[in-house]
């Protein structure tokens, strides 16, 4: 109210303005992210100025304008690729900002693998083999790559000599950047090889033949037969009985062994018997006679079996066995079920006819020294009679036989003359009776 007055000098300070200093560390390769499309950069800021102690963050993705992060985080991580701001407040109400741009590679890390490739297109040469093997080349790497390899869970250190199966990479660089990839190898289908043979028909003939089916494996195929007569095909024919080897080997050169048999029958054989029915050696009973019999017996080839028989006289017959057979010649021809054909032939004889000789010569000299009459043998029942000019008989004997000789003695013990002499015979057959009668010259 005295209007008193009193002055003073007061000065106004304003604070530092706001400086931010934005950095984010580099990977070794020199990109704030470590891999395309990772959330691996970080950012760390550094503030001067304003009100210390008191500022407020505001983080923003400018390419989504996005304000992600409120608060009073100095640094923030898990970032992807692109521009970044940091908006601080003060306690004054003061503001500042600053952009940092993160990166990423430019290429992703990656790992090329490549299987081995067979000739014929498999990655394993032949079925249930362990010869696949896997090659590899790294893409846009950053530093040394660290490769571990698994089958299934089983880690594996040897690229070689593999067996089929699913092959799995998991791959890392120094930037941390992982590449997993799994690659299959695979083998081809098992070689089969399936035979049918054909054996020979007959014994000894060229008739075998060997087909082969060949599937499988990796065509084309090829076939080693170990016979060098034969051509290196798939299919023989015209083959002889025996044992034959064949190689069978695809395009991978995977083989398969083959042992065939080209089996034959037991050889056709025909025996024809015939029994002696007279003598040492007649099989007709009599001259003329039809009591023959021809037994066959047949052996090897294959049943069932059918036959023809052939005569000198037109004779013929279907049957194994045949019988009631005059004196000819009879030959036998045996045909199998795969028309082997054997055959034999068989000559039955009969004895001479009866007859008479017309001289003798009993002087023993061993020539013509007895009364020999050809075909007696068939006739053991039988008379013989002999009787002088006179009509006297002079020598009678029932069952007459060439093994005990008239040789002119008369039946009172002496020795006939010579001369002219008359022989009855008598003979019994199937038929009856039969008298044969003849003149005979005795001359010593």
């Amino acid at each position: 109210a005295l209007g008193c007055v009193v002055s003073t000098d007061v000065t106004l300070e304003e604070p530092d303005p706001i400086e931010i200093d934005l950095t984010s560390p580099l990977f070794d390769c020199g990109t704030n992210i470590n891999c395309p499309g990772a959330s691996t950069g970080s950012i760390f800021s550094d503030i001067s100025g304003g009100i210390l102690g008191s500022f407020e963050y505001y983080w923003i993705d400018v390419a989504n304008t996005d304000t992600f992060n409120i608060g009073d985080d100095e640094s923030i991580d898990q970032l992807l690729s692109g521009e970044y701001e940091l908006f601080v407040i003060d306690g004054n109400g003061c503001t500042g900002s600053e952009f940092i741009t993160l990166i990423e590679p430019t290429d992703t890390f990656s790992v090329s693998l490549f299987p081995s490739i067979t000739p014929g297109g498999d990655n394993i040469s032949c079925f249930e083999a362990c010869d696949g093997a896997i090659t590899f080349s790294a893409n846009n790497e950053c530093g040394e790559v660290d490769y571990s390899w698994f089958i299934g869970a089983t880690p594996i250190s040897d690229l070689t000599d593999l067996c089929p199966g699913d092959y799995t990479l998991v791959a890392i660089d120094d930037a941390e950047c992982t590449f997993t990839d799994t690659l299959s190898l695979s083998e081809p289908p098992a070689l089969i090889v399936t035979d049918s043979v054909n054996q020979s028909l007959c014994a000894g003939d060229d008739m075998g033949a060997i087909f082969l089916t060949v599937s499988g494996g990796s065509p084309d195929y090829s076939f080693d037969w170990d016979d060098p007569d034969l051509e290196d095909i798939e299919d023989q024919s015209d083959l002889d009985p025996g044992d034959y080897s064949v190689t069978v080997s695809d395009f991978n050169g995977c083989e398969v062994e083959l042992e065939l048999t080209v089996d034959e029958p037991d050889s056709l054989s025909t025996i024809l018997i015939s029994p002696v029915l007279l003598g040492p050696d007649y099989n007709i009973s009599i001259y003329l006679g039809s009591d023959g019999i021809i037994d066959a017996t047949v052996e090897g080839g294959t049943e069932p079996y059918t036959f023809n028989w052939t005569g000198d006289d037109g004779f013929s017959a279907d049957t194994e066995d045949i019988s009631e057979l005059i004196a000819q010649n009879y030959c036998l021809e045996v045909t199998d079920a795969n028309g082997c054909i054997d055959g034999e032939c068989i000559l039955l004889t009969e004895p001479d006819d009866i007859e008479l000789p017309n001289g003798m010569s009993p002087n023993g000299d061993g020539r013509n020294d007895g009364l020999i009459i050809q075909g007696i043998e068939a006739f053991p029942d039988n008379t013989v009679k002999v009787f002088n000019r006179w009509g006297d008989e002079v020598f009678m004997a029932n069952g007459y036989s060439n093994s005990n000789l008239w040789r002119g003695e008369s039946d009172s013990g002496g020795i006939v003359p010579d001369g002219t002499y008359f022989v009855i015979l008598v003979v019994k057959d199937g038929e009856g009776e039969r008298e044969l009668n003849a003149y005979l010259e005795v001359r010593r």
